[in-house]
C-alpha cells in the first residue's frame, strides 16, 4: 500500500490565504457592481431605463431569464422589460404581455405582495405556462414584488421581478446573501419608480395645461426655437434657417367666452375651451404643437407644411368647432352668448416669406395673431352695419372707438327688443364689440337689454 504522503502545513495556508484572497476579491466586485447599480437607477430619470437596467443585472447574475412586469390600472400587468435573450427566444415574451393577478408566479405575488421561490417551476401546481416551463427547461425560479409606500402608510404595488433559471443553471438555489440582495435591489427600484414617477408628473404640470391637456407657451416657443435651429438630415453645413425651413403658426381666439362665463357660470366656458382644444388636436398631424397660450388664446405650431395644408387645416378645426358647438349639450348656452372662434395663420416658407413677414422667432406668433385679430375686426364691422365715416374712426384705435360704444349697444338692445335682431345675434355682436372695446360692453348690454325692455 503506497504511503500517503502529509501536505505540509504552510503549503494548506498558501491555498486557503490564495481561495480567501480571490473569494473577498469576487465579493468585494459583486458589492460593488451592486451598489454602483443601486445608484445608478436611483438617479435614473427614464423609468423604462429603470427596467432594463435592473433586468440586465438580475439576467446576468443570476444566469436567468428575468422579466419584469409593472400594473396597468386593470386586471393584468404588463411587461415591462425583459433581459436573458441569449438563454430563451424572445419570441416567448408573446406570453408575458399580460400577466393577470393571481395567475403564475408573477401574477400571484402581485395579488399578495409576498416574494415566492418555487425549487421546480415543472411541477409547481399554480404554473399557468406549463408547456413554455418544459420547452425550456424552466426550474428554479423566485419572484419578488416592488412596493412603495402609499399616501395611508399601506404598501403600493408598482411591479414585479421575475427570475426564472434553465439550463445547466436549472438547479441552482439562490443563495441567502443573493435573496437578501435581490430584495435590497428591489427597494431601490421601487424608489427609482416611485421618484421617476414624480419627475414626469413635474414635467406634465410645467408644459401641460391642466384644463385642455394641450401644451402651454414654454413648449411651444421651445419647438419652434429647436425646428428653426435643426439642420436637415444629412447636411453636413449648417444652413441659415431662414433659407431651409417652412412652417405655419396658427393663433385662435374664442368669442365671447367671458359673457358665456357671466351668463351660464364659469364651467361652461371651460366646456366651450376643451370643444376647441380637441378640435385642434383631432385634425392636427403627431409632430405638430398644440398649444393654449392664454385664457381664451391657442395657438398650433406645423413644421415643414405648405400654404394649401394650412388653409385646409385651419377649414377642417373652424368646420369641426363650429359642428362641436352644435351638437353639444350646452349648444343653446353658447349660441345665447354668442361663443365661437375666430382664427388666421402666419406662413412662412423656405428661402423666403409667402403669408405675413418673418423676422425672428418671437414675432412669429403676433403676426398670426394679427392675421386672426384682423379677421376678428372685418366681421365685427361688417355686423355693426356702420356708415363708412364711423368705421374708419372705430378702426383707429380703442379710444375712438369706446365714443361709439353707448350709442351701438343701445341701438343693438333696441332692435333686439323689438324683435328685428334674434337674443343670439345681439349677444354676438356684444361679444365682438366687447373683443375690441373692453369686457366692460357685456354690463354695458345688459342693462341695454334691461332698459328697453322696460321702455317697452
Amino acid at each position: 500500500m503506497a504511503e500517503r504522503r502529509a501536505v505540509p502545513r504552510e503549503k494548506v495556508n498558501r491555498v486557503v490565504r490564495r481561495a480567501i484572497e480571490v473569494g473577498e476579491r469576487k465579493a468585494r466586485k459583486e458589492v460593488h457592481e451592486f451598489f454602483s447599480l443601486a445608484d445608478a437607477i436611483n438617479s435614473e430619470a427614464d423609468l423604462n431605463l429603470v427596467f432594463q437596467r435592473a433586468a440586465d443585472h438580475f439576467a446576468k447574475r443570476f444566469k436567468a431569464t428575468a422579466i419584469i412586469a409593472k400594473p396597468n390600472g386593470g386586471p393584468v400587468l404588463k411587461l415591462a422589460a425583459f433581459a436573458g435573450k441569449d438563454i430563451v427566444p424572445a419570441h416567448i415574451l408573446a406570453n408575458f404581455r399580460d400577466i393577470p393577478y393571481g395567475r403564475g408566479l408573477i401574477g400571484q405575488v402581485a395579488a399578495t405582495m409576498e416574494p415566492i421561490e418555487v425549487p421546480n417551476l415543472l411541477e409547481w401546481e399554480h404554473s399557468v405556462n406549463t408547456e413554455i416551463d418544459r420547452r425550456y427547461g424552466f426550474k428554479r425560479s423566485m419572484a419578488v414584488p416592488l412596493t412603495t409606500k402609499g399616501a395611508d402608510g399601506k404598501p403600493v404595488l408598482v411591479g414585479v421581478i421575475g427570475l426564472f433559471k434553465k439550463g445547466e443553471h436549472a438547479d441552482e438555489e439562490f443563495q441567502p446573501h443573493e435573496k437578501r440582495m435581490v430584495g435590497v435591489l428591489a427597494g431601490n427600484i421601487a424608489i427609482a419608480i416611485h421618484n421617476s414617477s414624480l419627475v414626469s408628473q413635474l414635467k406634465r404640470m410645467a408644459e401641460e395645461d391642466f384644463l385642455t391637456g394641450l401644451h402651454n407657451r414654454r413648449v411651444l416657443f421651445t419647438r419652434m426655437r429647436d425646428h428653426l435651429n435643426s439642420n436637415p438630415p444629412g447636411s453636413a453645413e449648417f444652413i441659415p434657417s431662414l433659407e431651409r425651413k417652412r412652417m405655419s403658426i396658427f393663433f385662435l381666439d374664442a368669442n365671447s367666452l367671458k359673457l358665456l362665463n357671466d351668463l351660464h357660470g364659469h364651467e361652461a366656458g371651460n366646456q366651450g375651451l376643451k370643444l376647441i382644444a380637441d378640435s385642434l388636436r383631432k385634425h392636427a398631424p403627431r409632430d405638430w404643437t398644440i398649444a393654449r397660450i392664454g385664457g381664451d388664446e391657442f395657438a398650433a405650431f406645423a413644421p415643414d407644411v405648405d400654404i394649401p395644408k394650412s388653409e385646409e387645416y385651419l377649414a377642417k378645426v373652424k368646420a369641426e368647432i363650429a359642428e362641436s358647438i352644435a351638437a353639444h349639450p350646452l349648444a343653446k348656452q353658447m349660441k345665447e352668448a354668442g361663443f365661437g372662434v375666430a382664427g388666421d395663420y402666419s406662413h412662412f416658407g423656405a428661402g423666403g416669406t409667402t403669408k405675413g413677414n418673418y423676422y425672428n422667432l418671437f414675432e412669429l406668433l403676433p403676426h398670426a395673431e394679427q392675421f386672426t385679430t384682423q379677421a376678428e375686426h372685418d366681421a365685427f364691422f361688417a355686423l355693426l352695419q356702420l356708415p363708412a365715416s364711423q368705421v374708419e374712426k372705430a378702426k383707429l384705435g380703442r379710444n375712438q372707438l369706446h365714443a361709439h360704444v353707448p350709442t351701438m349697444v343701445d341701438d343693438m338692445a333696441q332692435k333686439v327688443v323689438s324683435g328685428e335682431l334674434t337674443a343670439e345675434e345681439g349677444s354676438k355682436f356684444a361679444g365682438l364689440l366687447a373683443n375690441h372695446a373692453g369686457p366692460f360692453v357685456h354690463s354695458l348690454y345688459q342693462g341695454a337689454l334691461e332698459k328697453a325692455r322696460g321702455k317697452k
